[in-house]
């Protein structure tokens, strides 16, 4: 597969190759992109534990194959992912941006707007953290509905 770099015109663009498993649904390749996201974005598994709300070591031992993910946590896993390439995409798959924008406070705005990401007043990072398996899904919304948005404006587009 191939994925756009720098800034997109109509009529080119330049290409880099991309591991398979950006776009695949395996277990295999969610676990490839788990480690992949944590290389890149600096989290440990107990970031994963507790943005899917789970306990102990659950999470470290499905990703070593020796334990086991609900089907409902790997679906959110995959809704994850879905939403790092969301974003990825939106700052033409600069990871350095990408990371500040996980990692970076959404300050707030003297007026709340619709357009205010859930997760204003802390970083995307602590966010999906401490709220758990519902800031998945709020947070991809968010993402996916701001990035139509933001598809008619000037590239690079800023999410908050």
């Amino acid at each position: 597969m191939y994925l756009p770099v720098g800034e997109p015109t109509r009529s080119s663009y330049e290409r880099i190759e991309v591991e398979s498993f950006f776009t695949e649904t395996s277990d295999k390749a969610l676990v490839a992109q788990v480690r992949w996201f944590q290389s890149c974005l600096h989290v440990n598994d107990d970031f994963f534990s507790d943005m899917l709300n789970l306990e102990g070591r659950t999470f470290s031992r499905w990703k070593y194959g020796e334990g086991y993910l609900s089907n409902d946590k790997q679906k959110l896993l995959n809704e994850f992912w879905e939403m790092l390439l969301h974003v990825m995409s939106f700052y033409d798959y600069d990871l350095t941006s990408v990371r500040e924008l996980f990692q970076s406070e959404a300050s707030r705005s003297s007026a709340v707007s619709p357009l205010d990401p859930p997760w204003t007043g802390t970083s995307l990072r602590n966010y999906l953290e401490k709220t758990g398996p519902s800031s998945i899904r709020e947070a991809n919304r968010w993402i996916r509905v701001k990035g139509h948005l933001l598809e008619y404006l000037a590239p690079p587009c800023i999410l908050y």
